[in-house]
């Protein structure tokens, strides 16, 4: 079959790069039926001739396209427009947004915890799936605290990332930081005829934590925050049917502050005194730009802090974001340790030592020390 001629033109003077310029108007023509389902284009060669390109764009975007699934390549033959791609694109193309004559502005979406994602994966994430990929599938059914490799991975990203010496037997890989903290408040529940068990919680605060609370019997707590995180005096007018803490130290969601030494050795030592359970989940603790790592709390006492971790932002980095799904792991369904055996309930991607290299060397021009998962 000989390639079909494509019928687009780019316009030089835009602001919207060439390859998305490429993309746009080969994803517009297949939508609109230009190009049908088994079509073959050009190769990137041919299609940069015609255009007047570098053969870069033009391979920049068939990448974007097969990426979204638009077009596929096949060895020996060339490309093709995909299967099954008659329907609409989820998202409109947008060009270079101007202010108007009224003097209106671009919208900006301005929701946290949505990290910009790359068109490609890089080649360390690629090489990190082919890997993956490869492994035999599991004879049995698999430890519900998760694959003891993948517990051990997790194991030394902790020592990298937070100067935390644990062992697998004290890791749980869940489905989310939502998902490890209800496991917790599970295990901290006594049974009897005793008030229901109160969670002390910053305020504000994570509101999905509290709601997460709530639906598995817990009252909340609500403890004040200052731009040094949540305010550890305040925990002493607490409820006595206070069972844990939950609190994000490295940075206080949604205000930002970093819970200094002082107030950390404060907040373990209040979990002592009172027979306290501390929850600390370690949200967004590997981006750091411009100061020296603190240590986690459950580096300052293993034994009565249960540590969240959660990587799912800084994956989505290095991966589209429709793998997100496929990185994470399945968690710990049934019977949690007792609370005198506490273990860490994480959640992760499978981090291949080229991707967490990567991340070292991410960071804004002129960055202080170490950054994303560097270790202290």
């Amino acid at each position: 079959m000989s390639p079909r001629a494509v019928p687009l033109t780019i316009d030089r003077a835009s602001a919207r790069p060439l390859p998305q310029q490429v993309a746009d108007a080969l994803r517009r023509a297949i939508v609109d039926g230009v190009f049908v389902t088994g079509d073959r284009l050009p190769s990137t060669r041919a299609l940069a001739a015609e255009l007047q390109v570098s053969r870069g764009v033009a391979h920049h975007a068939y990448d974007q396209l097969a990426a979204e699934g638009w077009i596929e390549g096949r060895t020996g033959s060339g490309t093709y427009v995909a299967a099954e791609v008659s329907v609409v694109p989820r998202t409109a193309l947008v060009g270079p947004t101007t202010p108007t004559d009224d003097g209106d502005l671009p919208t900006l979406a301005l929701r946290p915890g949505i990290p910009w994602t790359p068109p490609r994966a890089s080649a360390a994430w690629r090489r990190a799936w082919r890997i993956a990929g490869s492994e035999p599938a599991p004879h049995d059914y698999p430890d519900p605290a998760g694959p003891l490799a993948l517990r051990r991975s997790i194991c030394a990203l902790l020592a990298r990332a937070r100067g935390m010496t644990v062992g697998p037997e004290r890791v749980v890989v869940t489905t989310g930081a939502v998902h490890g903290l209800t496991l917790a408040l599970a295990a901290l529940r006594r049974s009897g005829p005793d008030p229901k068990p109160v969670l002390a919680v910053e305020a504000p605060g994570y509101r999905v934590a509290v709601s997460a609370a709530l639906a598995v019997g817990w009252e909340v707590h609500d403890i004040p925050v200052d731009q040094g995180g949540v305010v550890v005096d305040a925990l002493r007018a607490a409820p006595d049917s206070t069972r844990a803490v939950y609190v994000t130290p490295s940075h206080q969601y949604p205000t930002g502050g970093m819970l200094d030494v002082g107030r950390r050795a404060a907040l373990v030592a209040y979990a002592r005194d009172t027979d306290t359970v501390v929850i600390e989940d370690d949200y967004d603790s590997e981006y750091r730009y411009d100061v020296a790592p603190l240590p986690a709390l459950a580096q300052l006492d293993a034994d009565r802090v249960v540590l969240l971790g959660n990587h799912r932002e800084d994956s989505r980095r290095g991966c589209p974001a429709r793998l997100d799904g496929a990185a994470r792991t399945s968690g710990r369904a049934g019977s949690v340790p007792p609370v005198g055996r506490r273990r860490l309930p994480v959640d992760t991607p499978l981090h291949g030592d080229g991707v967490v290299a990567r991340r070292r060397r991410v960071g804004p021009p002129g960055a202080r020390g170490p950054s994303s998962l560097s270790g202290p």
